[in-house]
């Protein structure tokens, strides 16, 4: 097999990660509810090229108010859950923190791929350009509730993300941004 990229979508820990590898050109795999260890070990097994991850890459953030990236976004027309400021006294979210796990274990097992953010409500402005199918008996592991089936998706929309990053086809958020730019 050539190139291979990965999407998760990130929940709590109850709700674990939902992953989805492609080839570029169709989804391949689905992997639903995992937890850490086992998403890490999913991962690792398939070795993707590039990871896009919907969550940032630390739970808070040190610079200013808003990430730049989150206030594009914000200002493109998007609902944004903000990454808090470290020293405001409220904790981060439990997904963000969540997050922040899968990319430091990631960098950790897997140094050689690229990881970025994205966000998959913004990137499905951009489902005209993509490349990639998705085979419906792919989603026939899932359990059977709405929420799963969302997850599922947005792990195949950031699949999609992380081939057309590897494309230099997405769109970028706030490159300034103290914790890296998000790609749509």
């Amino acid at each position: 097999m050539g190139l291979t990229f990965a999407g998760v979508d990130v929940g709590g820990e109850k709700k674990g990660f939902h992953l989805a590898l492609t080839d570029g050109q169709t989804i391949l795999e689905i992997g639903a509810e995992l937890p850490l260890d086992q998403a890490i070990a999913w991962l690792t097994e398939r070795n993707p090229a590039v990871i896009a991850i919907d969550a940032p890459p630390q739970a808070l953030i040190h610079g200013p108010e808003t990430r730049a990236a989150e206030k594009a976004l914000h200002q493109a027309g998007f609902r944004i859950q903000w990454t808090r400021r470290q020293g405001n006294g409220l904790p981060a979210p439990d997904w963000m923190n969540h997050g922040a796990a899968l990319w430091q274990a990631l960098r950790h097992a897997l140094p050689h791929a690229r990881l970025i953010e994205t966000f998959p409500t913004a990137a499905t402005a951009q489902l005209a350009n993509s490349q990639i199918h998705l085979p419906l008996s792919s989603l026939a592991l899932l359990t059977p509730h709405r929420a799963t089936l969302k997850d599922a998706l947005d792990a195949c929309i950031a699949a999609d993300v992380a081939a057309r990053a590897h494309r230099n086809q997405t769109q970028i958020y706030g490159p300034e941004d103290e914790l890296g730019p998000i790609h749509a």
